[in-house]
């Protein structure tokens, strides 16, 4: 046995002979004084640092007291251990996966059975004969009643009134959320065991004057305070780490505010309204705020704690304290901060590198944007709806156009798209109906569902080599479009060119299969041009209905097409 290799698990180590352990099943231990001449498993050379690990393949460092230069060299792969195998068993989602993991060896078999609790829901016990706690994921589980069984915990949200029925009834719970039928039936005092203020939980309890946060609440969903008139402190204790949005809105007698280091999340217009707020307390030793703040709220922090926040943005309400002047610190503009503005033009200033959701939505009046270089992310529906939108330049450092970015933008005619984009999301360009041609980067590999959708003057599209996948419905209802080239798309996906009544011809030469009604009511549709010869296609029944001019008997014009193109081509050489 030449170097020890013919046995795949086992390799000469200088004197010493390596090998891995077959089983799990118990084997005599070598002493210290034996481990010269003996045997040493993978699992105690990776203990005593003589073997390293890089994925799933296992290296050895071969030590030399003359030379201190390191070798590596390759040994065979070691076996899943029990953590492992653990581990995987927690990332399965249904009983049938933890059943298959059973079948594939005995050791499988025996860490399933060696959960105390169900890590996955379940109808019954099988696997799981030892488990003494029933997890029930959702309302929906089935509850086993069985002598073995003694704990059942529901990890699922319920109101405070359900919480005390299932704990009434034996259960425990660990998701309690504290809802407005459960303050109009209890009163306004929070329980000890709810973990969540629900939405609107204490809005407009007008004699609301002070809130005792009991420590298990760790989040306070949206507008769960808003319009509590008498509201005058509020103290955020550090088990808190997310305020929703419009949680504290209009509580016009807030003065004086606590806010715990450990907040990461105040949802937009969370404090919006509250005029009389002057003072915000922040307990850190770092010196420095991390949680996403508005302006206002920020400043109003760094003068009364001199503590740096990191996260600051221009929310609509600094724009209506401000008077709409964008500060030259600020790199981020907030939710729906600009929504309904009727200005006509808005210039972004370079400071700025990103824009959160629908910050520009419904400015019926804008008619000139000019998105600068240094916008780096530019969130969902931003410009939606912008009525009165003619052109759009777009920064060049974007890679990717998000859901609903400039759709319902009626009178949008051009476009220029940078050359850094690579992805354009679902319905970005939808409901453009002014917008006559439009041409693809170069790097764009991927165009979302409904992108183009009812773009009704559209007649023009260039998509070059890189793009490799359409969304479904992409250019549905583009009543002007005649040609269309698809050069490296495979699949043309579901209704992708249904209601295209002008289209005459479209080109996919690597084209393999048409979804179903993705030529819907093309009426003028005569012919699909592609490489039938090299790569078959395959279509649905309804990928034609009703193309009045490609029927059944004709359909194997996508094979005539095909030729007639090829001999063209060649008397033309």
């Amino acid at each position: 046995m030449e170097n020890g290799f013919d046995n795949p698990f086992m390799i000469s180590l200088d004197s010493q002979i390596v090998t891995s352990r077959k089983t799990r099943s118990p084997r005599k231990r070598v002493n210290k004084n034996e481990r010269s001449t003996g045997l040493l498993t993978i699992r105690e050379l990776s203990q005593s640092s003589i073997i390293k690990e890089s994925d799933d393949i296992i290296f050895y460092e071969q030590k030399s007291e003359e030379k201190k230069e390191s070798q590596f060299k390759t040994i065979s792969k070691s076996r899943l251990g029990d953590d492992e195998k653990y581990a995987i068993v927690e990332y399965m989602k249904t009983q049938n996966d933890c059943i298959t993991f059973c079948f594939v060896s005995k050791s499988c078999k025996k860490i399933i059975s060696e959960f105390s609790y169900n890590p996955v829901p379940i109808t019954n016990l099988y696997p799981f004969y030892n488990i003494t706690s029933l997890i029930r994921y959702s309302s929906t589980d089935p509850i086993i009643n069985t002598q073995q069984i003694e704990r059942i915990i529901c990890t699922y949200p319920v109101s405070y009134s359900e919480a005390e029925e299932l704990i009434n009834s034996g259960m425990e719970c660990t998701r309690i959320k504290l809802s407005k039928d459960d303050v109009e039936l209890n009163g306004i005092t929070i329980p000890e065991e709810v973990d969540v203020i629900g939405e609107n939980c204490f809005s407009e309890c007008f004699n609301l004057r002070f809130v005792p946060f009991p420590p298990s609440v760790h989040q306070i969903e949206r507008f769960a305070f808003s319009r509590c008139s008498s509201l005058t402190t509020v103290i955020i204790p550090s088990s808190i780490t997310n305020i929703g949005e419009g949680c504290f809105n209009e509580c016009c007698q807030l003065e004086r505010l606590f806010l715990s280091s450990n907040l990461t999340i105040i949802g937009n217009d969370c404090f919006s309204g509250c005029s009389k707020l002057s003072f915000i307390k922040v307990e850190d030793e770092s010196k420095k705020f991390f949680g996403s703040v508005p302006y206002w709220i920020a400043q109003l922090i760094e003068i009364e704690n001199n503590i740096h926040c990191v996260n600051v943005e221009f929310t609509s309400y600094d724009r209506k304290i401000k008077d709409e002047i964008i500060p030259t610190t600020l790199k981020t503009l907030g939710e729906f901060c600009f929504s309904n503005s009727l200005n006509t033009s808005i210039i972004i200033p370079t400071n700025i590198s990103k824009i959160k959701g629908s910050c520009f939505s419904n400015c019926s009046k804008l008619k000139l944007l000019l998105i600068p270089n240094t916008v780096v992310d530019l969130a969902y529906s931003s410009f939606f709806n912008c009525s009165s939108l003619t052109s759009i330049t777009i920064s060049n450092s974007l890679k990717e156009l998000k859901d609903s970015t400039f759709s319902h933008c009626s009178s949008l005619v051009n476009v220029t798209l940078p050359s850094s984009l690579t992805k354009i999301d679902s319905r970005c360009f939808s409901y453009c109906t002014s917008l006559k041609s439009i041409e693809l980067p170069l790097n764009v590999v991927q165009i979302g569902d409904q992108c183009f959708s009812h773009c009704s003057s559209l007649h023009q599209v260039i998509i070059s080599d890189s793009i490799t996948k359409l969304g479904t419905e992409c250019f549905m209802s583009c009543n002007l479009l005649e040609n269309v080239f698809l050069p490296n798309i495979q699949l043309i996906p579901i209704s992708c060119f249904e209601n295209c009544s002008k289209l005459l011809a479209i080109t996919i030469p690597k084209a393999s299969k048409l979804s179903s009604k993705c030529f819907k009511n093309c009426i003028e549709l005569q012919a699909v041009v592609c490489d039938y010869i090299n790569i078959p296609i395959k279509w649905e029944e309804s990928s034609f209905e009703g193309c009045s001019k490609i029927n059944k008997e004709t359909l194997t014009n996508l094979k005539i097409n095909y030729l007639e193109q090829h001999k063209t081509q060649k008397k033309k050489k």
